[in-house]
């Protein structure tokens, strides 16, 4: 199976010790490195989360502490991008519907490593992608407001008309049409 995660910081909610290492096993097995921490309580999975960065967290559906509830509830306190799948014995548990509803990116039965396998997949590729699309964000607001600098600090009068409304004006065009503000004269429709 031709996978395309490279690297993985992943978190691991479970009561058993021995399917938290068959996870990790799964992952070295298809070639991929993979740093796995066992969370074997809330505090430790809150100190975890603060004090590292983390790709993913797989929880079963019948973990105690924390519970899926209190990771997920604990991850969006924080504001962290941290996704986190559902692993379950039986649908009947807990079904996708339930996982999603709850806050989970997918719910997975409990041995189907190739779905398990192609969602971390998906899920580390979206990952990715929202982070790009951050950094581009933050670089568009910054360009904006460089440029709206400029304008403002231009000694000719710009304006901006959209929608036959003037959405935008500089200082000096405002003083050259009689206006005290900007505010007497942004967003005015403009007349024929």
């Amino acid at each position: 199976m031709n996978t395309t995660i490279t690297s993985l910081r992943l978190l691991i909610l479970n009561e058993s010790q021995e399917e938290a290492q068959r996870l990790t096993s799964m992952f070295q097995n298809v070639n991929k490195l993979c740093h796995a921490e066992h969370v074997i309580s809330r505090e430790v999975f809150d100190k975890l989360i603060r004090e590292q960065y983390w790709d993913l967290v797989i929880a079963y559906d019948d973990t105690r502490s924390p519970t899926p509830a209190e990771a997920i509830r604990c991850i969006r306190q924080q504001d962290y991008d941290l996704p986190l799948i559902l692993l379950t014995d039986d649908y009947a548990n807990l079904s996708v519907v339930d996982g999603l509803k709850l806050g989970a990116v997918d719910v997975v039965e409990l041995d189907n490593d190739q779905h398990l396998l192609l969602l971390v997949n998906r899920e580390l590729t979206n990952r990715k992608h929202r982070s790009k699309t951050l950094l581009v964000e933050s670089k568009l607001r910054k360009l904006e407001a460089h440029n709206r600098k400029l304008l403002d600090n231009s000694k000719d009068g710009i304006a901006f008309i959209q929608d036959d409304t003037l959405v935008y004006a500089n200082d000096s065009f405002v003083e050259q049409c009689g206006y005290e503000s900007r505010d007497d004269i942004e967003y005015t429709p403009l007349m024929d």
